[in-house]
């Protein structure tokens, strides 16, 4: 008997993507200023200004 393709697909996930109005985006960078970590941050301002582009 052949054996099946299990395999997990997995795709990017962009933030930005997700945030679709200016109160997506405060809701959201206020939630990762909280965590305090500033890689995270960083990214989060990354992804809002590209939000703000598309």
């Amino acid at each position: 008997m052949p054996r099946k393709n299990n395999k997990i697909k997995i795709s990017p996930w962009d933030a930005s993507e997700y945030l679709e109005s200016q109160e997506d985006i405060d809701v959201y960078l206020e939630s990762v200023l909280e965590s305090g970590d500033a890689e995270q941050i960083i990214d989060a301002f990354n992804d809002a200004a590209k939000a703000q582009k598309e």
